[in-house]
């Protein structure tokens, strides 16, 4: 009897070690990763960063909230395909510039075959969806109603009233805030939010996603003119 109950034991556990191996190489959900430019080139050397909040990418990753590499190239369209849609265009020139590079095209492809690549949306839906998820969102005025104004100097506000005003524009009880550690304190350089698989809605993130905010109690809110 105990000898049986000992395999079963075994066996249960090779069944869970099983199925949470796969749920931390399986694509479960996305992340939707914006940047503060201010923040993000405070330690990088940008262009101009510009006054608002950019794309930084749609990233897919597991339930255990581990983001998941791209399989590389892939498409060799993808240049193309964003070219030719110039409504698309336009929208990602707006929407999704790149702070360093010059070529916003290479960008959206390195971006593509980094990440997109990785989850199960063709090339145009994964930027599609990714650009109507942002649109809308002004994150700037949305900090600035709360009180939140970013400046020169740094203005450091409690981290709990960055999340509570920009949850509110997702409707969702979590978001992520990513911070650069400086002398002046912890800099906002991206809000991440999480999506379901389909990049269609906001979801809630779990609390293995919410591990990689990295920002201490206070935040500083800083704008480089």
């Amino acid at each position: 009897m105990t000898m049986k109950l000992a395999s079963l034991l075994i066996f249960v556990l090779l069944i869970c070690l099983f199925f949470s191996s796969k749920a931390e190489k399986e694509f479960h959900h996305f992340w939707l990763v914006q940047t503060w430019p201010s923040g993000y080139c405070s330690h990088r050397a940008c262009r101009k960063p510009p006054p608002f909040f950019v794309l930084h990418g749609l990233w897919p990753v597991t339930y255990n909230g581990q983001s998941l590499n791209g399989s590389g190239p892939g498409n060799n369209n993808v240049r193309a395909q964003i070219a030719n849609d110039k409504s698309l265009l336009s929208d990602m020139t707006q929407y999704w510039p790149s702070l360093i590079h010059p070529y916003y095209l290479s960008f959206w492809v390195r971006e593509w075959n980094k990440h997109g690549s990785a989850s199960p949306l063709d090339p145009l839906d994964y930027f599609r969806r990714t650009i109507q998820l942002m649109k809308g969102m002004d994150l700037v005025d949305t900090l600035r109603g709360a009180g939140l104004i970013p400046s020169q100097n740094g203005s450091t506000y409690p981290k709990s009233r960055y999340k509570n005003a920009i949850s509110a524009v997702t409707q969702t009880t979590s978001v992520i805030l990513k911070c650069y550690s400086s002398v002046i304190g912890d800099l906002l350089e991206e809000v991440m939010f999480c999506t379901d698989n389909a990049a269609r809605n906001f979801i809630a993130c779990n609390d293995d996603d919410l591990r990689a905010d990295n920002c201490g109690p206070n935040v500083t809110f800083l704008v480089r003119q």
